[in-house]
């Protein structure tokens, strides 16, 4: 129970949806801005190990349909993240992470045409006892009452939480998980001929 809370309330990596590309030109500069500062601001939560801070650049519309989904309020949220958090995390390190908002894929989606952003994201860390990996994702940029949101939905309990907030993401392709984006560094080295 207390691990797939923290899936759904873990706002801070990826989303793996397709819809209709639109011209770059949709999303004005002002826009790009704003996404730019709450990349800033997820990037320098997860620098402080403060993931649980991250659930604040997510719509509080879909906070709240997360917090009603386990008969909490928006404020029980980060204690009960917390608390789960607490012994999830221990040994492990995020050693990076990052999204490069310049090769963003700009979306709308077939109903209601919203548009979205898909923005390439890697994260880095190392699990004591199992090594140093990297994940390559992408994360989900969403505007909702004139302010721009980061959202991760990577499995399906996520997506259906997504399109039940926002219905225009039913019918939006979901392509399976890849986990070939998964991998160690050292790993890739090896594959690529150099040195772990």
């Amino acid at each position: 129970m207390i691990r797939s809370t923290l899936m759904l309330l873990v706002a801070a990596l990826s989303i793996s949806l397709s819809a209709v590309p639109v011209g770059a030109q949709t999303v004005k500069a002002e826009d790009r801005a704003a996404i730019q500062v709450r990349i800033d601001q997820l990037t320098g939560l997860i620098g402080q190990g403060d993931l649980v801070g991250a659930v604040d650049v997510i719509p509080i519309l879909l906070q709240d349909a997360m917090a009603a989904r386990f008969g909490m309020s928006r404020d029980q949220i980060k204690p009960a993240m917390r608390q789960a958090m607490a012994g999830m995390l221990d040994g492990v390190h995020i050693d990076g992470y990052g999204m490069d908002l310049a090769a963003a894929e700009t979306l709308m989606t077939p109903t209601a045409g919203r548009t979205y952003l898909l923005i390439p994201t890697w994260t880095e860390m190392t699990i004591q006892g199992a090594g140093r990996f990297r994940a390559d994702t992408q994360t989900l940029a969403i505007e909702d009452g004139g302010e721009w949101y980061l959202i991760r939905v990577e499995d399906a309990p996520q997506q259906a939480l997504l399109r039940e907030v926002y219905p225009e993401f039913v019918g939006v392709e979901s392509p399976p998980e890849r986990p070939a984006n998964c991998s160690r560094p050292d790993q890739r080295a090896q594959r690529a001929g150099g040195r772990a």
